[in-house]
Formats: C-alpha cells, sequence, structure tokens
C-alpha cells in the first residue's frame, strides 16, 4: 500500500467516525472521557484495545460532537 493510500484510507476512517458511521469508544457518549485516561463511563473501566476500535452493545451517540 503506498503513502497516498494510507492516507487516503486514514481519511475516511477518520470521517467515519466523526459522522458516526464506524460506531466506536471515540464517538461514544460513554467513552468520551477515555481521551484523557478516564475510564467508559458507563462500565467504570478501561475498554480493551479491540472494543476501543469497534465499540460494545452499549454505545450511544446522543452528543452532536
Amino acid at each position: 500500500m503506498s503513502s497516498k493510500e494510507r492516507e487516503l484510507e486514514i481519511s475516511i476512517q477518520e470521517d467515519q467516525i466523526h459522522f458516526q458511521k464506524w460506531k466506536c469508544c471515540l464517538n461514544c457518549d460513554h467513552g468520551r472521557e477515555l481521551i484523557a485516561g478516564h475510564p467508559c463511563l458507563k462500565w467504570n473501566a478501561i475498554p480493551p484495545l479491540d472494543v476501543l476500535m469497534v465499540g460494545c452493545n452499549s454505545w450511544e451517540g446522543i452528543l452532536p460532537f
């Protein structure tokens, strides 16, 4: 994969996360504090890496950002 192809892939993934087409901890209301090192607000735990990437059944996206 070339550098330009990878940059395009990253851009697509970022858009999917931002517009909540790819639901994961990064755009979940319960996970919004994970960036600052805090645990998931719903489960009071730091999710494993695979869950951070794909989310869980408790995903909620009510906030508009």
